[in-house]
């Protein structure tokens, strides 16, 4: 993994800056679940709303596009319709954003030529710019300790309280799924009983980072203890051992399912 992906897998899970393309003022849809959820967990930069069909959401200015953002951010969380995933992933990297989660679904999980078009069109623009990339059809993620809930996960939107609890210290555990919802079951269920969790990360169709990718990443965070992976399958298994050996000499274990 050469030094620009790493860093931008950096500016993926601890932005200084967000970009919701697609936000909405509706809390009843995913779009706009994913506004409220980074703002009732408060991220601690700046967060610009692209819409073109509002001006304000939730006291935010709103963009009626990429182009026109007032700075290049580090994470751009995607949210519109899957036919102009491409065309706007492109936008982000020309922007010089290096980093995006894809929610939007209608890729290669409906089994059609489309689907798998559209997200072959995601993997090219990944590898041609490396910028880091999340999903699509994935459910975001959050980092307890920032704080930043970059999910729509009811588990998290409707959490009375702080993502991590108050006081904790030391590091806790991070959760890598492929599955959005197995994910953050984890959360939910553990975190009322005081569990501390670092990160719960989803991966999705894994057109761009794959749950190895982010596992190599999460062995090197300080506040990470304890990883717990649920996956069904991996793009490149032969790398599965030498990144477990990381952990084995990192003394973090890694638990799979």
């Amino acid at each position: 993994m050469t030094q620009r992906v790493k860093d931008a897998i950096r500016a993926l899970f601890w932005p200084q800056s967000i970009a919701l393309v697609g936000a909405s003022p509706d809390p009843q849809i995913i779009r706009g679940r994913m506004v409220e959820a980074i703002l009732e967990h408060p991220f601690p930069g700046p967060i610009y709303p692209v819409s073109r069909t509002h001006s304000q959401i939730r006291g935010l200015t709103c963009y009626p596009s990429v182009e026109a953002l007032p700075q290049a951010v580090d994470l751009a969380i995607i949210t519109i319709p899957a036919p102009h995933v491409g065309m706007t992933l492109e936008s982000c990297a020309a922007r010089g954003i290096r980093a995006a989660i894809i929610i939007s679904s209608g890729f290669a999980e409906e089994k059609s030529e489309v689907g798998e078009a559209r997200q072959q069109t995601i993997s090219d623009i990944v590898a041609r710019h490396r910028i880091a990339v999340l999903g699509p059809n994935a459910e975001g993620f959050l980092n307890g300790q920032m704080p930043l809930a970059a999910t729509f996960s009811p588990t998290v939107v409707h959490f009375e309280g702080e993502l991590q609890p108050a006081g904790s210290r030391g590091a806790g555990i991070a959760v890598i799924s492929q599955s959005g919802g197995v994910g953050f079951s984890f959360f939910n269920r553990g975190r009322p009983k005081g569990l501390v969790f670092s990160f719960v990360v989803t991966t999705g169709n894994e057109a761009g980072l794959d749950a190895l990718d982010v596992l190599e990443h999460l062995l090197e965070e300080d506040n990470t203890q304890v990883i717990l992976m649920f996956v069904e399958g991996f793009n490149q298994p032969q790398r599965l051992r030498q990144i477990a050996t990381q952990a084995a000499r990192r003394r973090k274990p890694l638990i799979m399912a």
